[in-house]
């Protein structure tokens, strides 16, 4: 069987958006959805990475989605200019983010909780989230192996060595996590 399948229309992208809203039991402005939609026309997979960045926002600010926060989050997954502005912001800010924060970040697109990312489980979607930040902890944040390995469950720094090892082989060859793991060193940068 041969099917053609073609990238969603308009209206679909924001029944996608909105359907993902209901199931996360969340709410956003319809004008914002329209505004991500209207975007990323061609992978749902970056209209719900999208989605759990600005719910993201949503939650770790505790205000609603502005537009301010579409046009950042549309900027990160590379469909708007930067302004330098905008980057002047984000490198005064950046001093502000923690390793927490960044945690947390990588835990709602995931739809991941903390717990689970420090747990022994070996889960795929996990075990990625956990190597990705693993990854994130030496490089921006300059952690010890022994500390990235106590943060995530008390795992030894040789664990920490074979996860990162890991994850930057996955970054040469496997698109999908190399995109994610893009999504979040900019808002780390």
């Amino acid at each position: 069987m041969v099917a053609d399948i073609h990238a969603p229309d308009f209206e679909t992208r924001i029944a996608i958006l909105e359907s993902k809203l209901d199931v996360k039991q969340e709410t956003i402005d319809f004008d914002l959805l329209s505004l991500v939609a209207q975007h990323i026309k061609t992978n749902v997979r970056e209209l719900e990475g999208a989605l759990n960045i600005l719910l993201t926002r949503k939650k770790l600010s505790g205000q609603e989605v502005s537009e301010a926060d579409v046009q950042a989050c549309l900027q990160t997954l590379g469909y708007t200019e930067r302004t330098a502005s905008a980057q002047t912001q984000t490198q005064n800010t950046k001093s502000e983010k923690s390793f927490e924060t960044i945690v947390e970040m990588v835990g709602n697109y995931y739809g991941i909780s903390v717990a689970e990312l420090k747990s022994d489980s070996r889960r795929k979607e996990i075990t990625t989230a956990r190597q990705i930040l693993m990854l994130i902890a030496k490089k921006y944040f300059k952690r010890t192996l022994e500390r990235i390995g106590d943060y995530f469950g008390g795992k030894n720094h040789a664990t920490a060595i074979y996860a990162i090892s890991n994850i930057e082989k996955k970054l040469k060859s496997d698109a999908n996590i190399q995109h994610d793991y893009h999504v979040f060193i900019e808002w780390v940068e």
